[in-house]
């Protein structure tokens, strides 16, 4: 049986009646062997195999980390949502017919379940284990702008969990789980629910600092928070390959809480002034391969909860490698924070593309880590290299000053390292902003050249900067 990461203190604090609502119908570990009639288990269909090899990344470190990543493999059963009573014409409600599909390929011991072309209105889908929900090409997940079609369960917010809204696409607790296909999930009918209301955060927040549990942390239809597109909670052996994200009214991509996961050959494109790409949150062992992120928000953003929580599990956010993605949007490509309170370390970026789409030429910074002294926490060990593009504000932005909130809980900024890179263009090379008796550092770059870069670095608080073979416009520079 799949064992669950969260901690006992969490688990022993849900109610018998919330736990059902929130896991009911979710099945335990499948068994993945073939069952009965001697089928084979077949690899993933929807995605090419992938070209890039461990070899061609530069740091050891991280072609460890790829060696320990597999994608799970699922039994050669298929399930067609339509035999189930799908209709497909984006007008009949086909989230009965999705679940029962779903609930009938768990029950004969995972396999596929195939979404074939057409237009399926839906509400929100619950994955369970063994399963890979398979979106093909021509396929839209047309997601329902009804709330009650959205049950509440188990998640996380901006870094506190809370019970709310079911995101699009969720699993919890679950083991070899998959979306794939070249599909589309369309969110644009979700604003209707999906959405923030700043008196509903600053509620959840009064709970987590008074020591509500989590299970009596129940928002929904009469306090809205945001729900993600796509969230797998607490999982492990997460495939999320060749889909395409759409009109996300909130975060787009939430694994939580995860091990062991592949996210390849995925796009996402929403504008959306919250509609972050991938917010990979409290998980280890994390591989983004050949994607493209365009966002309203950060493009990739690397979270561990926020401030103190005496419920959540204490897990950081670490051995993340990404390579070959392309980025566009009004904030980080690659953001560490803000909600970074148990910490993300062991990042390794690669081939990284900061390109033009729609309003954006690149992104506002190529590295953006953000936290304060009441959030605490820290980022450390990270690794970028191979960057091309262009940044409309600073190449890398560190800050120990993020927000209103100072507090006696300071975090740690260290070990960030730079190389390999050529002819990326910002018009500010570094913005690092320390604290008294918490400095940034050490941040070297080594190998990089620069173009157009207009603006004298700022620095605060930073002493530890190295530069060895960092061209700025043409000319050498030393370390500040």
């Amino acid at each position: 049986m799949q064992r669950s990461i969260l901690p006992d203190r969490l688990t022993t604090t849900l109610s018998r009646i919330l736990l059902l609502m929130i896991c009911a119908s979710i099945s335990a570990c499948a068994r993945l062997a073939p069952q009965g009639g001697g089928r084979t288990a077949a690899p993933v269909r929807g995605s090419p195999p992938l070209k890039l090899s461990a070899a061609g990344i530069p740091w050891p470190a991280a072609r460890k980390i790829l060696q320990r990543i597999q994608a799970p493999i699922f039994p050669h059963r298929r399930f067609s949502v339509i035999r189930y009573g799908a209709v497909g014409n984006g007008v009949h409600d086909d989230t009965r017919a999705i679940s029962r599909t779903v609930s009938a390929c768990a029950a004969a011991g995972g396999g596929e379940v195939i979404v074939p072309r057409g237009t399926y209105l839906t509400g929100a889908i619950l994955l369970k284990s063994g399963v890979n929900l398979h979106v093909s090409r021509g396929a839209t997940l047309l997601f329902s702008g009804n709330r009650r079609e959205y049950p509440l369960r188990l998640s996380r917010n901006q870094g506190i969990d809370l019970i709310n809204f079911s995101p699009c696409i969720y699993a919890c607790s679950s083991s070899a789980v998959a979306l794939t296909g070249h599909g589309v999930l369309d969110g644009r009918l979700t604003g209707r629910w999906d959405y923030e209301n700043n008196r509903s955060w600053h509620r959840l927040e009064r709970m987590r600092d008074t020591g509500v549990r989590i299970a009596d942390r129940v928002f929904g239809a009469s306090h809205p928070l945001g729900a993600a597109m796509v969230e797998f909670y607490d999982c492990r052996n997460v495939l999320i390959s060749g889909i395409h994200v759409v009109n996300a009214c909130w975060w787009q991509l939430h694994p939580t809480l995860c091990r062991n996961v592949t996210i390849r050959n995925v796009h996402t494109d929403s504008t959306h002034g919250n509609s972050d790409g991938c917010d990979v949150d409290s998980c280890r062992d994390v591989w983004i391969n050949h994607c493209t992120f365009f966002a309203g928000d950060d493009c990739i953003s690397l979270k561990s909860g926020r401030d103190p929580d005496k419920f959540r599990s204490p897990l950081p956010c670490r051995d993340i490698v990404i390579t070959d993605c392309r980025f566009a949007g009004p904030w980080g490509m690659i953001s560490c924070g803000s909600e970074e309170s148990e910490g993300v370390e062991h990042v390794f970026g690669w081939d990284l593309h900061a390109v033009q789409h729609g309003q954006f030429n690149g992104v506002r910074y190529a590295l953006y880590a953000k936290a304060n002294s009441v959030r605490g926490g820290f980022v450390r060990d990270v690794h970028l290299g191979n960057i091309h593009g262009r940044c409309f504000v600073a190449f890398a932005h560190l800050t120990l000053v993020y927000g209103p909130h100072h507090g006696h809980n300071f975090p740690i900024f260290s070990g960030i390292h730079f190389r390999d890179i050529r002819g990326f263009s910002a018009p500010e090379l570094l913005f690092l902003v320390g604290i008294p008796h918490d400095f940034i550092g050490p941040l070297t770059m080594t190998n990089c050249r620069f173009t157009g870069i207009t603006h004298r670095n700022q620095i605060y608080r930073a002493p530890h900067v190295v530069l060895n073979g960092v061209w700025v416009n043409g000319r050498a520079v030393k370390s500040p």
